[in-house]
């Protein structure tokens, strides 16, 4: 049974084990629910975040894997509005004024909290390079984000470029090219980045899956122990 979003690696699998079903992992509606405006999380992520000076772009980050500076501080030049949330990853001691000054950098957030930051953010941000050394890279907020019907901008990472088209994920690799598609995403309201039918199962979806994963389960234990 293979639990995989990333395309390239779920093709992957696929050749190398013929055997292998693909899980469509879906994500459960209470994470794809906006928080109650008012409620704990919601205060919680407000304070964290302070004063809203500008559209707030959440990077989505892993902390294997940090997130190009030098492209930030690039965009940073071109929309000096824009604010930049970073989680899971220290400040650096070293790092230009722009990005002292306009980014927000949350080292540890509590899971609970994720959602109501996602609702207090306008857009979302990939920020790796894509090269060698990222060709495998999976952002892993990414379907959390587009869940919630947080646009993206994004770098053009090999997995990525192997989505099936999904309305506001914008793929590009140069600063300009970002902060235009962040222009054109920004303009529409929220409402306008449905959530991806992939990320959203139907409970006809649901309860097919859990069949699936029965049917095979029974398969197996039927299955005769190998000598």
């Amino acid at each position: 049974l293979v639990l995989c979003e990333a395309p390239r690696q779920q093709a992957d699998w696929a050749a190398r084990h013929p055997g292998a079903r693909r899980l469509c992992a879906g994500l459960a509606a209470p994470w794809r629910r906006a928080p109650v405006r008012g409620s704990y999380e919601c205060d919680e992520v407000a304070a964290l975040l302070g004063p809203r000076l500008g559209p707030r772009l959440l990077v989505l980050a892993r902390p294997d894997a940090p997130p190009d500076l030098t492209l930030i501080d690039g965009l940073l030049a071109l929309r000096p509005h824009w604010r930049f949330v970073i989680v899971g990853q220290a400040a650096p001691a070293e790092r230009s004024a722009a990005l002292a000054g306009r980014c927000l950098w949350l080292e540890e957030l509590a899971p609970s909290l994720l959602p109501a930051l996602l609702a207090a953010c306008d857009a979302g941000l990939v920020a790796q390079r894509a090269c060698a050394a990222t060709e495998h890279l999976w952002p892993e907020l990414l379907p959390l984000a587009q869940a919630t019907g947080l646009p993206v901008l994004a770098t053009p990472l090999a997995e990525l470029r192997a989505l099936p088209a999904r309305g506001g994920l914008y793929l590009a690799d140069q600063a300009v090219a970002l902060a235009l598609g962040g222009d054109a995403l920004l303009e529409r309201p929220r409402a306008a980045h449905p959530c991806p039918s992939d990320l959203a199962p139907t409970e006809t979806q649901a309860a097919a899956l859990a069949e699936e994963f029965a049917r095979l389960l029974q398969r197996r234990q039927r299955a005769p122990v190998p000598p």
